[in-house]
């Protein structure tokens, strides 16, 4: 048998500690080991990075922060770049989350 609770009554961003136990006609058990929840959902999507300034040899594009997290901290950001053709994405190792970045590869003219 399968048991379940739901609580709607929960706040976005806290941290719940939940514990059970059962009965039978013997008595009570002991309580559970601790369990947590996090009453939070997957951050939004960020807004479209936006052309900042370009040389021969880079582009710089500025990255917004995410506004609604989701009731988490964001942890980490990826970011990805095609070859300027449409083709492949691939991500962009050297980005170290700030929100100003520089891309530095060669641009095709």
């Amino acid at each position: 048998m399968l048991l379940s609770f739901t609580n709607k009554a929960v706040s976005r961003g806290l941290l719940y500690r939940c514990r059970y136990r059962a009965r039978n006609t013997i008595g009570w058990s002991e309580y559970s080991p601790v369990g947590y929840l996090l009453a939070a959902s997957v951050p939004q999507a960020p807004a479209a990075p936006v052309y900042y300034a370009a040389t021969d040899s880079s582009i710089s594009l500025k990255i917004e922060k995410v506004i609604d997290n989701g009731g988490a901290p964001v942890s980490e950001h990826q970011l990805w770049i095609d070859d300027g053709a449409r083709g492949t994405y691939q991500q962009v190792t050297s980005y170290d989350q700030s929100l100003a970045f520089v891309i530095d590869q060669a641009v095709e003219t």
